[in-house]
């Protein structure tokens, strides 16, 4: 009786966890415009590069969510199933630390902006509209 349900507490836990990591993105990085455009994301993509030489990481994965409103506004998404707990670590204080650098070329008041999300819920395909998720690899 004890192994019986020992067993079931260990496939609720399992199956809690495996939804979780379905559900959500370990961190996103999402592209908002307050009136002309959201910033490249350029910048972003040349850290992450230099990240995976330095850390030496084949590559990482991420899914591209977009396009969210009128003026471009997107989301990245990564899962980072690739990466170890501190690896983790180490990419989201990287994200933190160049993403609100991100701005367009605007005055103050009207640029867009990029901020980081910590365990972001996924989008459903089906609220998507007329957007679409795009996975790739850098």
């Amino acid at each position: 009786m004890k192994k019986a349900i020992c067993f079931l507490v260990l496939i609720f836990i399992t199956a809690n966890i495996f939804a979780q990591t379905k559900t959500n993105y370990a961190v996103a990085v999402s592209f908002n415009s307050k009136c002309c455009g959201v910033p490249d994301a350029k910048p972003l993509f040349a850290e992450i590069l230099k990240f995976k030489k330095l850390h030496k990481i084949k590559s990482i994965a991420y899914d591209n969510i977009g396009p969210l409103g009128r003026e471009g506004e997107f989301m990245i998404g990564f899962d980072l199933k690739e990466l170890t707990k501190k690896k983790k670590a180490l990419f989201i204080a990287m994200l933190n630390k160049i993403v609100p650098s991100l701005k367009t070329d605007h005055d103050a008041n009207s640029s867009g902006n990029a901020d980081v999300r910590v365990n972001e819920k996924k989008i459903d395909v089906k609220d998507l509209g007329r957007s679409k998720i795009v996975t790739e690899k850098i």
